[in-house]
């Protein structure tokens, strides 16, 4: 499976969660129809997510009038979802999505990354960044308490 475009509809992790139970929805949905299962497609998903839906199944030469091979693909997308790496930021204030998005683009790999933030103002400023399972923390709260500390 190739570069999947319903990947672009999803930033974060709450994004992804809602969009694996839409999908779940829909293979449950397309086992309760006798509808072609890409008109199935629009009960579940919102327009953008179907586009990019109807893109992915070309794309892989998924024939869409077999629900072994349709429901298949659908289960390989929520995998590859859940197999998204995340990225978990702490910031002092609420981010602007520009700032949110400066900091992924600084961070981002070549893979699809979610991200994931809260605000705790106790960092005064700066953020703290969770990844892979380690802190870099580049809060001004860290750099007073290291100063501190010499």
């Amino acid at each position: 499976m190739g570069t999947l475009q319903i990947l672009n509809v999803i930033q974060t992790t709450s994004e992804a969660d809602r969009l694996r139970k839409e999908l779940h929805a829909l293979i449950r949905g397309v086992y309760e129809t006798s509808e072609n299962y890409v008109e199935v497609l629009g009960q579940f998903l919102d327009e953008d997510a179907v586009m990019c839906v109807l893109s992915d199944l070309k794309t892989n030469n998924i024939e869409t009038d077999d629900k072994a091979s349709f429901v298949d693909f659908i289960t390989q997308i929520i995998k590859t979802i859940e197999d998204l790496p995340t990225l978990s930021f702490v910031f002092a204030t609420i981010p602007t999505l520009d700032t949110i998005n400066q900091v992924v683009n600084q961070i981002e790999g070549p893979q699809k990354t979610l991200v994931d933030y809260s605000v705790n103002p106790d960092i005064y400023g700066g953020v703290v960044i969770l990844k892979d399972g380690h802190v870099y923390d580049y809060s001004i709260r860290q750099e007073v308490e290291s100063r501190l500390e010499i």
